[in-house]
């Protein structure tokens, strides 16, 4: 992971890095927050059924701003 901040912050048109994570996965949501990611305004949002019920996605886009 650090190899690719230090690889982005090379490239000037960058400004973040994305990563998805499944919602399952704990650990690694957990060390990506860690590492400063935070739930991306691309991420999807929960959908209300017809029958009013929500479904929350299996995933979650994390970003993190490029710094250089």
């Amino acid at each position: 992971m650090k190899l690719l901040e230090i690889i982005s912050s090379g490239i000037p048109e960058t400004a973040k890095t994305m990563l998805t994570c499944f919602v399952s996965n704990q650990n690694a949501t957990c060390f990506y927050e860690k590492l400063g990611y935070k739930k991306d305004e691309f991420s999807p949002e929960a959908k209300i059924l017809r029958n009013g019920t929500k479904v929350e996605p299996a995933y979650v886009i994390l970003s993190k701003v490029v710094t250089g």
